[in-house]
């Protein structure tokens, strides 16, 4: 066999290769050569909680309530629209939008005694978590 056979052979075998691994792997290398932030809320990772859960109803009295918004990989979400809604009670401000770390913080009073089932909302979506509060 001549030497520039051999050379025309691993030419074409070096391109083949290439090419099928361009076409099976192209999913694959995309999603690794390529760098996507994650920005979509996700209504199951964002979190809500509040401190007191049970405090005495009256004006001078609240809790405060503090959502995080979380993207579907977990990241902190910035500049999202976050609100509040309560079965009782009134929460201030109406909505807020999260910081860098992606947290959002309202405050929640009662003048009369119950149980305050409150649920966010963050970009439009329910927040999955609920959280309660009693005022005694």
């Amino acid at each position: 066999m001549s030497k520039s056979f051999i050379g025309l052979m691993s030419l074409f075998f070096l391109t083949f290769a290439f090419f099928a691994v361009m076409v099976l792997l192209r999913e694959p290398l995309k999603n690794i050569t390529r760098a996507k932030e994650d920005l979509a809320t996700s209504e199951k990772n964002s979190l809500l909680f509040a401190w007191p859960l049970t405090l005495k109803a009256g004006a001078d009295t609240s809790s405060k309530i503090t959502v995080f918004v979380r993207s579907t990989n977990g990241k902190p979400l910035s500049n999202k629209e976050v609100s509040l809604s309560s079965t009782i009670g009134n929460v201030t401000p109406s909505s807020v939008v999260s910081d860098k770390e992606g947290k959002a913080e309202f405050t929640l009073s009662s003048p009369i005694s119950g149980v305050a089932n409150v649920e966010a909302t963050a970009d439009n979506l329910k927040v999955l978590q609920k959280v309660s509060v009693k005022f005694e």
